[in-house]
């Protein structure tokens, strides 16, 4: 299972902010964070494959009007801690 991580960049029609129920909408979507930064936003994605997450980005995240600007990694996880969670840790 690929997990991409998009930084996504908001222009002045952003959704509200508060108010996160519009992300239902993306089945791809794991996760979304509010972050500080050059960035406003961003959204773990997962996927079969790096072309579903350009997919994504390029025939849903991108043809919103306020989206300014995308970044994008990919990652394929190979291993996970079973004693670790984000919710348990600092």
């Amino acid at each position: 299972m690929w997990q991409a991580q998009v930084w996504v960049k908001w222009n002045d029609k952003a959704p509200a902010k508060g108010d996160w129920s519009w992300l239902k909408e993306w089945s791809e979507v794991h996760t979304a964070w509010s972050i500080m930064g050059d960035w406003d936003m961003l959204l773990t994605i997962n996927a079969k494959s790096p072309a579903d997450v350009e997919n994504f980005i390029w025939n849903k995240l991108r043809k919103k009007d306020w989206v300014a600007n995308t970044h994008t990694s990919w990652a394929n996880q190979v291993w996970s801690n079973p004693n670790w969670s984000w919710q348990k840790s600092g």
